[in-house]
């Protein structure tokens, strides 16, 4: 099993043998050509209430929550050999509310998928947008053009908004009690947690985390 090209190690799991990528706590949202804008000189607005939001201080907790800036271009060569995962939800500050907008997974650098970049470049770089989203590129090693996978996300609260992190995609669905246990033991994301499919739902209602699972058709 193969995790994201930019992670530091590699993770492995015994899920039902299963074809797929495991992306949980090692990886950023960002492809590795994704640079974030330099933040340290940004003027703060006193009268915001989200200032420490931009205040880069180990003791602040509040800082890992801020949403950087995305600037990504890609180029029209197609090779294959990664599949790139983009997610958009909505959220609330100071509130456990969270919806999913949309989720896809390319192979293909399709005009579908330099949409969706150019989308989610819009909800990243609005600073008065409580849209955002993320794009994580993935090794491809057996997925085609055209299947369908298993996709799991984790949703968790991060002291200021619900917050999304992709758990991985894969060939077939995975043990719901070995994948809780999996996501509990790295002491991230909460004690608690349960595994839904429906994407209507718009909170964690108090549990530690959320794991939505859909499948998704690899275009």
């Amino acid at each position: 099993m193969n995790t994201s090209d930019n992670s530091n190690e590699d993770i492995t799991t015994d899920y039902n043998n299963s074809e797929g990528h495991n992306l949980i706590s090692n990886t950023n949202n960002n492809e590795e050509s994704i640079t974030n804008s330099d933040e340290e000189n940004q003027t703060i607005v006193n009268n915001d209430p989200y200032t420490q939001l931009f205040i880069d201080n180990p003791d602040n907790p509040f800082y890992k929550c801020k949403i950087d800036n995305f600037n990504y271009d890609t180029d029209d060569e197609e090779n294959y050999e990664y599949i790139r995962i983009v997610v958009n939800w909505n959220f609330e500050f100071n509130y456990d509310f969270f919806n999913i907008i949309e989720i896809n997974g390319f192979i293909s650098k399709s005009q579908h998928f330099k949409d969706k970049i150019t989308e989610l470049k819009s909800y990243r770089n609005n600073n008065n947008t409580t849209t955002t989203g993320i794009l994580l590129k993935l090794k491809n090693d057996n997925f085609k053009i055209g299947q369908c996978v298993h996709i799991y996300l984790i949703v968790y609260y991060d002291n200021a908004k619900c917050n999304i992190q992709i758990y991985g995609i894969f060939d077939q669905e995975i043990e719901e009690n070995k994948l809780i246990s999996n996501v509990v033991s790295e002491s991230i994301y909460g004690k608690v947690g349960k595994i839904i499919s429906n994407t209507n739902i718009n909170s964690t209602g108090g549990e530690g985390f959320i794991i939505v699972h859909n499948l998704i058709y690899l275009e």
